[in-house]
């Protein structure tokens, strides 16, 4: 947010950085980090934007960005982000953007169509194969969910986004026992902070499926430690 507004500051003309910088403070509405404010300055930025390039695939990224994260409206978001991917249809973060518009309004079967699109413009990206593991378990599809996740995990082994994608396919596996021998070898992995893992599957769907009281409570002691208290904000499956 700081480069942008030295950009803007600048080049006071520079349509793109306004874009860009809505973007950026729409991220911290989703992520719910003064949401009031930082909406606020993403609507202003984006007005901007507007004001200058009002067709400028990046404005019109942002308009995707706002309708979704700003206003959850996702039906509004994917209208919005269709019409970006005209003008750039080999843009594969907008394809993971439009599938996950789609997977909000309830369209799974488009969702799932959107990200293998997105998965096939960039097959390095872990984030989509993680969100088709979530999107195929949604469908019904455990052992094509079960797929993408290992692709996620191969492609990137430490990363906190799987284990969010994990626990939401382990909550739909309605396996209470399988969820947590997976969160405890989660713990254990290299390169995944075990009070980060327990604040992601704990916070997330991973509590819904873990009943018994003794697993209840060495989750809320570990949840309770000083590490996790200071393991920072959480991943939000898209």
């Amino acid at each position: 947010i700081r480069a942008y507004a030295d950009a803007v500051t600048l080049d006071p003309e520079f349509a793109a950085a306004y874009a860009r910088k809505a973007v950026a403070h729409l991220t911290l509405v989703w992520w719910s980090i003064d949401e009031a404010g930082n909406l606020r300055l993403a609507e202003q930025a984006l007005e901007r934007a507007r004001a200058l390039a009002p067709d400028s695939v990046e404005t019109l990224i942002a308009e995707g960005y706002y309708r979704y994260w700003g206003r959850l409206d996702y039906a509004g978001a994917y209208a919005a982000i269709r019409t970006v991917l005209e003008k750039s249809p080999q843009n594969a973060a907008l394809w993971s953007l439009m599938a996950a518009a789609a997977r909000r309004a309830g369209d799974m079967s488009g969702a799932k169509a959107a990200f293998e699109r997105a998965h096939d413009l960039d097959p390095q990206e872990s984030g989509v194969a993680a969100n088709l593991a979530v999107t195929t378990a949604y469908l019904g599809q455990r052992a094509e969910a079960r797929q993408w996740l290992a692709r996620a995990w191969a492609l990137s082994p430490t990363s906190l986004y799987n284990a969010n994608a994990e626990s939401a396919v382990l909550e739909m596996d309605a396996d209470p026992e399988a969820a947590w021998q997976r969160y405890e070898q989660l713990r254990q992995q290299p390169g995944l902070v075990p009070s980060q893992v327990d604040r992601e599957l704990a916070q997330n769907y991973f509590t819904d499926s873990v009943r018994d009281p003794a697993r209840v409570a060495l989750l809320a002691e570990r949840l309770s430690s000083p590490e996790s208290l200071e393991a920072g904000e959480l991943n939000r499956i898209q």
